[in-house]
């Protein structure tokens, strides 16, 4: 992503003022229980208000017709696509879940694609309807829906998880920040299980910023104090105080995926 529209996203999200909104429906399963399982690759387009806009799904053979299946959401950085984020994240395989690749619209203000984490802003919407044309065309668990996302991917995963409670039950944002400002203030939920990955090298989104996500979502979730252990996949370690699960992985890369990543998220979203 170039570093100019990483700046300028990364300066307009820490601007905004948010405040929390209504908890999303989070029904065990979904009216498109009922429907056939087609595996494959497709582009599928949705309407949001007047706007269309569009989403990558995977869906692996190993999924089975009627069988409420987990759904794990990644999301691009800045500049990116979908089908780019699929082909480096290197997430699922085969594994029985329901893979969507959401794609980011043009950001004026921003000077390219990117996420808006802005509660009134045109993001919030769009994962509605995203996980609404999941549940009416697949078998969803509603109760499993995971999302993770890298660089302003990640930052609009973190506000996801603060804007919409209930919605995610674990959260794995890479090379990322957040939450800010406000956002979460007021709700007394706990957060969502985390796996937080940061490079110590990172020049673009600096690991400080990942230590405040680690922190924050250890203070939701109830974190005593406990010394962490090291934990599957290296090098991350575990939070063994935290009421929910906090992983944090910091490696000594720059603003990366590193390769153990997306076999790492898929294993610990898919653990719950």
């Amino acid at each position: 992503m170039p570093r100019r529209l990483v700046v300028s996203l990364l300066c307009l999200a820490a601007l905004i003022a948010v405040s929390p909104v209504a908890q999303a429906s989070t029904a065990t399963t979904a009216p498109g229980c009922g429907r056939t399982v087609t595996p494959g690759s497709t582009t599928q387009t949705i309407a949001v208000g007047a706007a269309s806009r569009s989403y990558l799904l995977v869906v692996p053979t190993g999924v089975v017709a009627g069988t409420p299946t987990p759904v794990i959401m990644a999301l691009h950085g800045g500049s990116d696509t979908a089908q780019n984020a699929q082909r480096y994240m290197g997430l699922g395989g085969q594994r029985p879940a329901i893979y969507v690749y959401a794609q980011a619209p043009y950001w004026p203000e921003a000077g390219g694609v990117g996420w808006n984490v802005d509660p009134a802003g045109v993001d919030l919407p769009y994962f509605d309807a995203l996980l609404a044309d999941l549940r009416n065309k697949h078998c969803v668990d509603s109760t499993r829906v995971f999302a993770t996302g890298k660089s302003n991917g990640a930052f609009m995963v973190n506000a996801l998880a603060c804007l919409r409670p209930g919605m995610l039950r674990a959260i794995a944002p890479v090379a990322g920040g957040g939450p800010q400002g406000s956002r979460c203030t007021g709700t007394t939920t706990r957060g969502p299980a985390a796996m937080i990955v940061h490079g110590a090298a990172d020049t673009v989104v600096p690991l400080r910023s990942g230590q405040f996500t680690r922190d924050y979502w250890l203070a939701r979730n109830g974190n005593t104090g406990a010394a962490p252990t090291p934990t599957a996949p290296a090098p991350c370690v575990r939070y063994p105080g935290a009421v929910v699960p906090v992983l944090w992985c910091q490696h000594t890369g720059g603003h990366t995926w590193p390769s153990w990543t997306g076999p790492g998220v898929t294993n610990f979203f898919l653990s719950f």
